[in-house]
């Protein structure tokens, strides 16, 4: 493990309230038992291997990483340090069944890239000589409403029939931004975490469903030069508050979507989202609105590009341009640590 890994990880480790919940975790749990709020049924320590499939677009793969190459930016050959191993990392002595992902994420992948593939480059991430998975996680949507390409138009301007035509705006027009999230997510969202749920997973098994940074911290709290200039990142203050608004409606869309499949429970699957930004339910867990862990805490400044707290998110990176606008080292280790404490709340039972 490099360096630079163990200065982040130890800084928010010291940060992290996981540790002391994992050790009240530990002193709770009866032999062969239930941890009192904790891991129940297979996710008892010892139990069988937990296998699990890390699936999702390019906030999963890890783009935003210094050491990922290749289409997918998976980092392959040097080991990732996405979200999906970041948590791993931090679970694998805790729970030694846990078995280590399948890590298939895949920079610009859309839902249809899960079971399909859609060019020599995106693969399909699933397939059915892999059988099934105790485990599925992912981050999907983003691509699927072609959520890139708004960021792109705030930043660089108009380049499509529709966008917005008021002084301080770039980006397209709001109205249409929330049509393409209601009419690509929605039912089509929906009828995908069913497909998953009753064919990649085993019954009884999980789905956790991550969201999406802000991106753009609340103009309200950008620095004095920032607010000075009236731009983020080449984003204006109109866009940015804009911008927020739509990824919120796009993790609440999705948010939706998870709580729809998960109240039908297809073969018994338990489905969870996880608000990256702001916490709260996340299956059996709730996450506090002050956990140091979360882009945009209570307790502290936001995460996000241009809030007052460090940023976890690449800006415009001139080097490379697809680096940009992606959760960065400390990101994705914040992102692994809320997972993990997903994780080990699960419930395996069907």
């Amino acid at each position: 493990m490099s360096r630079a890994r163990l200065l982040v990880r130890g800084h928010l480790a010291r940060t992290s309230t996981l540790a002391a919940c994992v050790l009240a975790l530990v002193s709770l749990a009866a032999p062969g038992g239930v941890a009192s709020g904790g891991m129940r049924g297979r996710g008892s320590l010892g139990s069988a291997p937990i296998t699990w499939l890390a699936a999702g677009d390019s906030y999963s793969s890890g783009r935003g990483l210094q050491h990922t190459s290749g289409t997918c930016a998976r980092g392959d050959s040097s080991g990732s340090l996405a979200y999906p191993i970041q948590a791993y990392d931090d679970l694998r002595k805790l729970m030694p069944e846990l078995k280590h992902p399948y890590f298939t994420a895949c920079s610009g992948a859309v839902i249809a890239n899960f079971f399909n593939a859609g060019d020599a480059e995106h693969l399909p991430e699933w397939r059915p000589a892999g059988a099934r998975y105790d485990l599925v996680t992912f981050t999907f949507g983003g691509n699927t409403v072609d959520f890139s390409g708004v960021i792109t138009q705030c930043v660089v301007g108009p380049f499509r029939e529709v966008h917005a035509s008021a002084p301080g705006h770039k980006c397209p027009e709001n109205a249409w931004v929330r049509q393409q999230i209601a009419r690509k997510l929605g039912a089509p969202f929906v009828a995908f975490l069913r497909e998953v749920a009753d064919r990649t997973v085993v019954p009884g098994g999980n789905v956790v469903v991550l969201g999406y940074p802000y991106l753009i911290a609340d103009p309200a709290s950008w620095p004095a030069a920032d607010r000075s200039a009236g731009s983020c990142q080449g984003i204006t203050e109109a866009d940015a508050y804009q911008l927020r608004g739509e990824a919120a409606d796009l993790n609440a869309s999705i948010a939706r979507d998870v709580a729809t499949v998960n109240a039908e429970q297809p073969n018994g699957v338990h489905l969870s989202f996880l608000d990256v930004n702001s916490g709260g339910r996340a299956g059996p867990v709730v996450i506090p609105r002050d956990d140091p862990s979360l882009f945009e805490p209570a307790a502290s400044g936001s995460h996000n590009l241009c809030g007052p707290g460090a940023a976890w998110l690449n800006g415009i990176d001139v080097l490379n341009l697809n680096r940009s606008f992606h959760p960065s080292l400390p990101g994705n280790v914040a992102e692994g640590r809320l997972l993990a404490n997903v994780l080990l709340h699960l419930d395996w039972r069907p």
